[in-house]
C-alpha cells in the first residue's frame, strides 16, 4: 500500500486525493500498536525462559577420580555427565539415561504432554546396570554409591530431532581396573557394555509420574536437548483475504503503469 502511496502521490502515474502527511498519523499509531504487542510478547517469552531455567533441581557431580558430592543447582547449571536425581511430579530439566528408580524391576512412569500432547503415561525401563529387585530401593544414595564404585563412559549419537529414537552405550569399567593415569577408563578396556535405547531414556519437558524417584545421568542439556532441537518458529499464517489482497496489490502497479503508458501513446497519436 505504501508503494501504491507514493506512485500516486510523488509521480504523474495515476491521481490521488490522499497525501503522505494525511496517512502518517494513522499509520503511525498502527506500526505502533504493532510494535507494542511484539515487545510485550518477547516479554513474556524472556520471563518464562528465566523461571524455567532457573528452577532448582538435584544433581551428583560426576567428576573422573573426584570426589562426588550431591547439590541443588539450576537448571541452567546442569552439565552433560552430571548424575540427575527426579521426584515425583518433577518435570526433567535434561535428557538422561535412566541408572535406576525407586520401583521393582527398575521401571517408571512419565507424562510427555509438554513434548508430543499425549496425556497417558508412558513406561520407561532403567538401562541393565544395577540388579533388578524385587523390593524397591528407598534411597536414591544406594545408587549412586554403586556409581562411586564404578568408572563409566555414556557412548551415544549426536544431539537430533528424533524424539522416538535414541542409540547408545554404557560402558563400565572398575576403578582398580583397567584406568589410565588421569583417571578416566581406556578406550576399550571396559568391563561390561550395556546398550541403550528409547525405553531408557527420559526426556527434558517430560515429568516423572507415579514414581517416587529416577536417577540418571545427563546425556544433553540446553539447546542440545531433542525438546529443544524440535522448537521452531511459528510460521506466519494469513488468511485468504490477506493472500487475495497481497496479490491484487501486487499486480496493481504494473497495471498502473501499463495503462499510464498507453494512455501517454494514445494522445500522441491523437
Amino acid at each position: 500500500m505504501g508503494f501504491l502511496m507514493l506512485l500516486g502521490t510523488y509521480t504523474t502515474i495515476f491521481e490521488t486525493p490522499l497525501t503522505a502527511f494525511s496517512t502518517l498519523f494513522p499509520l503511525t499509531i498502527v506500526l505502533g500498536i504493532s510494535m507494542a504487542q511484539e515487545a510485550f510478547t518477547d516479554v513474556k517469552r524472556h520471563r518464562s525462559d528465566d523461571e524455567t531455567n532457573n528452577r532448582m533441581t538435584k544433581v551428583t557431580s560426576w567428576n573422573t577420580g573426584a570426589a562426588v558430592t550431591s547439590e541443588s543447582v539450576r537448571w541452567r547449571d546442569v552439565h552433560v555427565g552430571d548424575l540427575l536425581y527426579v521426584s515425583n511430579k518433577q518435570p526433567l530439566p535434561a535428557d538422561m539415561v535412566i541408572l535406576a528408580t525407586s520401583e521393582s524391576d527398575n521401571i517408571c512412569y512419565i507424562e510427555t504432554s509438554s513434548i508430543d500432547g499425549e496425556t497417558n503415561l508412558k513406561l520407561r525401563r532403567a538401562i541393565n546396570y544395577l540388579p533388578t529387585h524385587d523390593t524397591p530401593l528407598l534411597d536414591p544414595a544406594d545408587v549412586i554409591a554403586r556409581v562411586e564404585e564404578d568408572q563409566a563412559v555414556v557412548r551415544c549419537e549426536l544431539p537430533n530431532m528424533k524424539i522416538e529414537s535414541f542409540t547408545g552405550t554404557f560402558c563400565i569399567s572398575h576403578k582398580e581396573e583397567h584406568v589410565s593415569s588421569e583417571g578416566a577408563p581406556q578406550s576399550g578396556d571396559f568391563n561390561k557394555v550395556i546398550p541403550i535405547d528409547n525405553e531408557n531414556v527420559l526426556l527434558r519437558g517430560a515429568m516423572l509420574r507415579n514414581t517416587r524417584w529416577a536417577v540418571g545421568v545427563v546425556v544433553y542439556t540446553g539447546k542440545d536437548t531433542k525438546l529443544q532441537r524440535n522448537s521452531r518458529h511459528a510460521p506466519s499464517k494469513l488468511s485468504k483475504i490477506d493472500v487475495a489482497v497481497n496479490k491484487a496489490i501486487y499486480m496493481s502497479g504494473p497495471m498502473e503503469w501499463t495503462g499510464k503508458a498507453a494512455n501517454r501513446h494514445s494522445f500522441r497519436d491523437s
